[in-house]
């Protein structure tokens, strides 16, 4: 007898989960953040979900659902329309691959500007679950596209400009980016349009040069763990302020070094207000990169550059 009720109040604790996790009552279940924006649909806000799911995979589906549904708070609006339906999702190396019904797309007054939203509600929500550090979008199996027609790519929070900013002034700038021919040979100018960074032509600059080419003609020796930590420019000399991995962890060899440097300092001197660049490490001048000296400023070098 005692071991049929034990059974009973087992089966009774499974069940009673079972009904806490799919109420999502904020006992149950571990909360995640959720991206919606304000009534002026100008900024992110954030409201909470209890998942009750321990796959990565599974929590991102479960996340992405919510964030489909729409938000519980009435003064916040969703800015996914509601018909859209998330078809697919699966995580790899940290990215997470979504893949939208066409519904995604807003119609009417705005659209652009209710888009960019979107996109960056759907990368804030994600890149909030452990695991999980950059965002690629993709439309009835097809990548989301920038206004130019160019392929949006993977985005994780440092890539989203509404940081106090509105949407209106996030705009998006054609840059020339000189990056080393697959060979080493010569730098190789690329045009690219991106949204800019903080409003910083040059800080998107460097942000969109350490992320590297996006065409395997092309490579990058900047190294990919470097950090930027400020880029202003005072006086005509930009100060690209970057921290120690810049040094650490690049490639031995003076050919890298120099294609590192003017790569930098010939996408920045494209620029009219940029007649040099002083380079900084942790805020501070430096003596050299390994072979390189780096404490004086660069000027534009164009014997490097592909003619």
């Amino acid at each position: 007898m005692k071991r049929i009720l034990l059974a009973v109040i087992v089966i009774l604790l499974i069940v009673t989960a079972v009904i806490g996790c799919s109420r999502n009552t904020a006992t149950n279940g571990v909360a995640y953040n959720l991206y919606f924006t304000n009534q002026e649909k100008n900024n992110l806000v954030v409201e909470q979900r209890n998942i009750c799911e321990d796959d990565i995979e599974d929590i991102a589906e479960e996340v992405m659902e919510q964030l489909l549904r729409g938000p519980a708070n009435g003064s916040n609006c969703a800015v996914i329309p509601s018909d859209t339906r998330l078809l697919d999702l699966d995580i790899n190396a940290g990215v997470a691959l979504v893949n939208f019904s066409k519904a995604y797309f807003p119609k009417g007054a705005n659209a652009d500007t209710i888009e960019l939203l979107a996109r960056y509600s759907v990368v804030n929500t994600l890149c909030d679950i452990s695991g999980i550090e950059k965002v690629k979008i993709f439309i009835d199996g097809v990548e989301l596209t920038n206004s130019s027609g160019a392929p949006v790519g993977a985005l994780g929070k440092e890539d989203i400009l509404l940081n106090g900013k509105t949407a209106e002034n996030a705009r998006e700038e054609s840059l020339a980016l000189y990056f080393p021919d697959k060979n080493a040979v010569k730098l190789v100018r690329q045009e690219k349009v991106v949204p800019l960074i903080d409003n910083s032509v040059e800080k998107t600059i460097v942000h969109e040069l350490i992320k590297g080419p996006a065409s395997d003609e092309y490579i990058s020796t900047i190294p990919s763990d470097t950090k930027i930590i400020s880029v202003e420019t005072k006086d005509s000399i930009c100060f690209v302020n970057l921290s120690s991995e810049f040094i650490t962890k690049h490639a031995d060899g003076s050919v890298a070094e120099a294609f590192t440097v003017y790569a930098i300092v010939n996408s920045l001197t494209e620029l009219e207000n940029v007649k040099s660049v002083q380079f900084l490490i942790e805020g501070k001048k430096v003596d050299v990169l390994k072979h390189m000296l780096l404490d004086t400023p660069y000027t534009r070098n164009e014997e490097y550059i592909s003619q």
